[in-house]
């Protein structure tokens, strides 16, 4: 009976994304690219650097919680569980939980999103707070070894293959499968510089990007452990 066939959706969905445009520009004076020419030298590339890293701040801030006004979501405002974990830290910074309560925690959320897409969408991935990464990159995992917590959980979990930290994060980690299936950030146009324009004195290029969002297709394959 085909009805009794298993569905593979693991309660995916369609997303729509609105796309927002950034934006930035520089420019030259034509004494500078008089100078260059006399020089026969290369214009500063400093401009269109700084161009660059702007746009991109930008991105990983809408990356992170998106732009209500048009509709974008970032990777921290998702219709995803929340999972409260418990400090690991007090105000001081010392450590309140042993490395194994540290890594139960980490398990907990696997074990959450394997039940809850029945193993179909396990997560590889892991983001941290700055803080929690360095500890967990710093500190053994037992006082008899050299081996960290980290490569501990690297080396022992058959689930998370990338660790890694993310400044936006504070009291939070995320959790997910790096799959389009799951999810992505959608960027459909990358940093690009236009055609230089002749503004008065002076030669101008804009830059442009734009930038839809991050798109969750399965919920349930994400989850965030809150309360760090």
């Amino acid at each position: 009976n085909a009805d009794d066939f298993p569905s593979v959706s693991v309660g995916q969905r369609e997303a729509y994304a609105p796309i927002k445009s950034l934006g930035c520009y520089f420019e030259y004076s034509v004494l500078d690219l008089r100078r260059s020419e006399l020089a026969g030298t290369v214009l500063d590339a400093k401009l269109a650097t700084a161009a660059r890293q702007t746009i991109e701040s930008k991105i990983d801030k809408l990356a992170t919680n998106g732009d209500e006004r048009v509709g974008i979501k970032g990777l921290c405002n998702q219709d995803i569980m929340s999972h409260n974990l418990g400090k690991w830290f007090d105000e001081k910074g010392k450590a309140l939980k042993q490395p194994e309560q540290m890594l139960a925690d980490i398990s907990q959320l696997i074990s959450i999103i394997a039940e809850d897409t029945n193993n179909v969408l396990l997560p590889d991935t892991l983001l941290l707070p700055v803080k929690h990464f360095a500890y967990l990159a710093q500190t053994p995992f037992s006082t008899t070894g050299q081996v960290t917590i980290l490569n501990y959980l690297l080396s022992n979990n058959p689930y998370i293959k990338n660790v890694d930290s993310w400044v936006h994060l504070k009291d939070k980690c995320v959790i997910y499968p790096r799959t389009p299936q799951a999810l992505e950030m959608y960027l459909p146009l990358e940093f690009e510089m236009l055609e230089p324009q002749a503004v008065g004195m002076n030669i101008r290029i804009h830059c442009h990007a734009r930038f839809g969002g991050v798109q969750v297709y399965t919920p349930k394959a994400c989850a965030y452990g809150v309360g760090l």
